[in-house]
């Protein structure tokens, strides 16, 4: 059967699961999610919302309760809420169930390409057609494709105190990955890891073609850099602002490759070029590449659980930057400009940015071939759940952003992005 089969129905089959080292945390998520899940069947419209902290009922601001049953019902009212995403959209999807069963609202949720979801998009706003409520979506999408003509702040959907108190949030404010817009909304971000992966470099191989001898061998991204593997790379579209920028910029700034290695990889290597998700897939999965490099496919975890031929597993990471990896389509979210059920809208985003939320996130896995489920950016102490140990920010420890959320690299993006296509003779 062909591997990509899956993907038919617009969702991947989930298809067992890896267990290292889980057991115990699965255990403690099971309590948690049933805990939810007891509230959510309880047959009641009206949560108690609880108070900044963790405090009593006394502590909640008055009138509050009121305006979270009147939203509720409004909510229950438009009775739908539409959510577009990116090619991670997948790993978001049972948030968005568990609100529909939680609160009577059927929710709709669309996934695939992130510039072909964001095009779609801007073209049916151009025709009077607003069909979407909430996106999720890579950084570079909201900023360089959408942006305001398209979004609105996320600011004034804010309500709920849990959400509103800053001083609750990673670093005492919220993370928006836009800045100064205030548009794409952070909630999630781990500490990365070089525990046995190919370190920042989004550096995916096929099995079938690639020797773990050969794997072995590799001690620094140079060892990628062998005439037998000339035109044997696939990699995304370098140019167009989107996928894989992050992984560039990463070696855009690593002493150990910089400009040098960037200029052997994309002239030396001879990489084929795509912008197409499915075709990345595909010439990796199928065998027509070795290799894929800065590829922004969010498919190939579930795909090697599924038994394709491919892995992104190195004895040590090739090259490390420590930082914070967040937002993307999957731990980030924005508000479509005149979203067609608005209180739906505004109920999923404070219920989901709350306590009771975010501790759904953190007991569930993003899907079941991932190994830890996202951090949450609240700071008020949320059960573990499903988190790694390795993933968790230190208390002390002050972080650098990555690169697709780190203001200061905004210029470093473009010039990059110029310097590649001047390189490849072409235009962003």
């Amino acid at each position: 059967m062909h591997l990509l089969a899956a993907h038919d129905d617009g969702r991947l089959r989930w298809l067992g699961r890896r267990t290292r080292g889980r057991t115990a945390r699965l255990a403690s998520a099971a309590v948690l999610l049933l805990a939810l899940g007891t509230l959510a069947a309880c047959g009641s419209d009206e949560p108690t919302p609880t108070a900044p902290g963790g405090g009593s009922d006394a502590d909640t601001p008055v009138g509050f309760e009121a305006e979270w049953a009147a939203l509720i019902e409004a909510a229950q009212a438009e009775g739908r809420l539409v959510m577009a995403g990116g090619g991670g959209s997948v790993n978001v999807r049972q948030y968005y169930e568990h609100f529909g069963k939680k609160y009577g609202i059927t929710t709709v949720v669309s996934g695939g390409n992130g510039t072909a979801t964001a095009n779609r998009m801007l073209a049916e706003q151009a025709a009077g057609r607003f069909e979407v409520d909430i996106i999720h979506a890579g950084n570079t999408t909201i900023k360089a494709r959408l942006g305001p003509r398209a979004l609105q702040p996320m600011q004034p959907w804010l309500v709920h105190p849990e959400v509103v108190d800053e001083s609750l949030w990673y670093l005492g404010q919220h993370k928006y990955g836009d800045g100064e817009t205030k548009m794409n909304f952070v909630y999630a971000a781990e500490v990365s890891s070089a525990e046995n992966e190919g370190g920042n470099m989004s550096l995916w191989y096929n099995t079938n073609l690639v020797s773990q001898e050969e794997i072995d061998a590799l001690e620094t991204p140079w060892d990628l850099l062998q005439d037998k593997w000339i035109g044997e790379f696939v990699s995304f579209e370098p140019t167009g602002g989107s996928g894989g920028t992050g992984q560039l910029i990463n070696a855009w700034r690593d002493e150990a490759m910089g400009e040098e290695w960037l200029r052997a990889y994309w002239i030396g290597m001879q990489p084929f070029i795509s912008n197409d998700l499915r075709t990345i897939e595909s010439s990796l999965v199928n065998g027509r590449f070795h290799w894929g490099y800065a590829t922004s496919v969010s498919t190939f975890d579930q795909l090697m659980a599924q038994g394709a031929p491919i892995s992104n597993k190195f004895p040590k990471a090739l090259t490390f930057i420590s930082e914070l990896t967040g937002g993307g389509t999957s731990r980030s979210f924005t508000v479509v400009k005149n979203p067609p059920h608005p209180n739906a809208t505004k109920l999923y985003i404070n219920w989901f940015l709350s306590r009771e939320g975010q501790t759904l996130m953190q007991a569930s896995l993003a899907t079941p071939f991932t190994d830890c489920a996202y951090v949450s950016l609240r700071e008020d102490d949320i059960p573990p759940g499903l988190t790694c140990p390795h993933e968790y920010r230190q208390a002390g420890v002050t972080y650098t952003w990555e690169p697709d959320l780190d203001p200061a690299l905004e210029n470093l993006r473009f010039e990059l992005h110029d310097w590649i296509g001047e390189l490849l003779g072409r235009t962003r």
